[in-house]
């Protein structure tokens, strides 16, 4: 009679083989859900990454992966020989096809939750809750969470704008979320499951992806549920804490959102993005008290989307994902009027994002006249082939009844690019020009009107929203920023983050450009929020962090223009 252990070995082996083919299809799931990530097909890959985190995670209890651990004939009795060969047999095939019933049922589930967006009212509620929090194996998490103020003292290389006043903060606790539909594996009922780090770090990353695909798609709620779970299992990674911040960014909670990224910034203080996101929402909660809405749109993800029907098009979209600019749209959240900042590329897409946003635009704002910011006939020797680039022009002919401010000095090159143009179509702006929204027509009186002059509060409890010129010459000779609330710059391309605009073309000036960096932005508060017209490092920034490692520093004016000289 043959001894246990022979008997074991070929139900072992079927056991390792099937493991093996569950972990291969795993890896080919991770890849798939990349790639369609990779494509914008967000709610595609959040059915790839569940289907990984089943096959990884609804297997039965640990089984025997070797001979070694199988129990010799020594130790078993001959009753115990089928009994143990029958089970290693039987957990090979559950092994097999491990996912096939549970994974089909949260596929299932996760498919109605995609088409439904945001999917669990219950957990929208609950979000609103400062201690709704993942609860962790170890108490890494809460410690980051708790001490995450006293490391703030410690970022001195990214230098953050004071936390907005507590009377912002959210209020009031929910009740608690119901249970989710879908699978989340959970550190209290499945430790024992996934005890190595290789496990937990894989686990972790897995929920990770999903998260960022859930909330690409919109489905946030589903998004906040992976990020908590991501903290769980991997309490000292920053990806958790990031898309926590990021799903609640996306459900409204702003000043959650605020903490949970200042957490991340606490593991992670070198990373620029969370850097950007921070000066994000904490302009946000300081925005909406004021009723100013900031949409900053970007080639490739906001506007730009191409298509098969219109390749000479798509030439020119992916000239301009290469150039990296921003567009914004500036509104007032009561009046829901708005201005354009330097509209180019795709018109028809700002005019679709305005729409969708329930926003009116009723002025355009031009930072200088380059084709990259007002569109029209590129220079030679591309003005051969006949493409003309969407801009100012094109938007003044869909709303025939809009203005746009150009600084006067800049306003003949914009014609020349542009010659179906006239001077009629703009405002000329100097230095102190002023705009306000709602915008009041000439001629007609106002029915709103400011509790003083110098308050962005009106008599009827509502806000004002203006904006001012500042004439920065140095890029170009009519280059301009504008100073909108006091407290938010569009600096067009005289201001990146770290750097400034070039200064070779044969109407620039690097004289000029010194002195509107070191004397005109150099003056404002350093809590002033950037927003550049091009992603050269990053999408925002602060007078304040330029004036410690940009260029307002105090820089010499030879060694400064030496720069260019290079």
């Amino acid at each position: 009679m043959r001894c246990s252990c022979a008997r074991a070995r070929p139900a072992c082996a079927r056991a390792a083989a099937a493991r093996a083919d569950a972990d291969a299809e795993l890896e080919r799931a991770k890849a798939r859900g990349n790639k369609l990530f990779a494509d914008r097909l967000y709610g595609q890959a959040a059915l790839e990454y569940s289907t990984a985190i089943a096959l990884f995670a609804e297997a039965d209890s640990p089984l025997p992966t070797s001979p070694a651990a199988v129990p010799t004939a020594a130790a078993d009795t001959d009753a115990a020989d089928p009994a143990a060969a029958a089970a290693a047999d039987s957990a090979a095939r559950r092994l097999s096809k491990r996912w096939s019933l549970n994974a089909k049922r949260s596929l299932s589930d996760l498919r109605d939750r995609l088409s439904r967006k945001s999917s669990n009212s219950a957990l929208s509620r609950a979000a609103k809750s400062a201690s709704f929090s993942a609860p962790s194996p170890s108490a890494t998490s809460s410690s980051l969470s708790s001490s995450a103020a006293s490391h703030r003292a410690s970022w001195p290389s990214m230098p953050l704008p004071p936390s907005p006043t507590s009377s912002l903060r959210s209020p009031a606790t929910p009740p608690a979320p119901e249970p989710p539909a879908l699978y989340w594996p959970t550190a209290e009922t499945d430790l024992a499951r996934f005890g190595s780090a290789d496990d937990r770090n894989m686990l972790a990353m897995l929920l990770s992806n999903r998260a960022a695909a859930f909330v690409a798609a919109g489905a946030f709620s589903d998004g906040l549920l992976d990020a908590m779970a991501t903290i769980r299992w991997r309490p000292d990674w920053v990806k958790g804490y990031f898309r926590k911040a990021e799903a609640l960014w996306g459900l409204g909670q702003f000043s959650l959102a605020l903490d949970a990224y200042e957490v991340a910034h606490a593991v992670d203080p070198t990373n620029r993005t969370i850097v950007d996101r921070i000066h994000r929402t904490r302009g946000r909660i300081l925005d909406d008290a004021t009723g100013l809405a900031i949409h900053q749109l970007f080639p490739g993800r906001d506007i730009c989307k191409k298509s098969i029907l219109a390749p000479v098009q798509n030439l020119v979209f992916d000239y301009a994902i290469r150039m990296r600019n921003f567009i914004y749209l500036v509104a007032n959240t009561y009046s829901r009027e708005c201005v354009v900042v330097d509209a180019c590329w795709d018109v028809d897409g700002i005019l679709s994002f305005a729409k969708s946003k329930g926003l009116r635009i009723v002025a355009a704002v031009v930072t200088h006249y380059h084709i990259d910011h007002v569109g029209g006939i590129p220079p030679a020797p591309f003005d051969s082939y006949g493409v003309r680039v969407d801009g100012l022009a094109k938007l003044l002919r869909k709303l025939p009844d809009i203005k746009a401010y150009a600084h006067h000095n800049d306003i003949d090159a914009i014609i020349k690019t542009n010659p179906e143009m006239t001077r009629d179509r703009f405002v000329p702006t100097e230095n102190g020009s002023s705009l306000t929204l709602p915008l009041i027509e000439k001629g007609v009186p106002s029915l709103v009107e400011r509790v003083a002059p110098d308050s962005l509060e009106t008599t009827i409890g509502t806000h004002v929203t203006s904006f001012t010129f500042m004439h920065t010459p140095g890029h170009t000779p009519g280059s301009q920023c504008i100073l909108v609330n006091g407290c938010r710059l569009f600096s067009g391309d005289t201001l990146f983050i770290g750097s400034c605009g070039r200064v070779d073309s044969p109407d620039s000036s690097s004289s000029d450009l010194y002195d509107s960096l070191q004397r005109t932005l150099a003056a404002l508060p350093d809590s002033v929020l950037v927003y550049p017209g091009h992603d050269y490092g990053g999408e925002m920034t602060t007078i304040g962090e330029e004036r410690q490692t940009g260029l307002l520093r105090e820089i010499h004016r030879t060694v400064f223009m030496s720069q260019f000289d290079q």
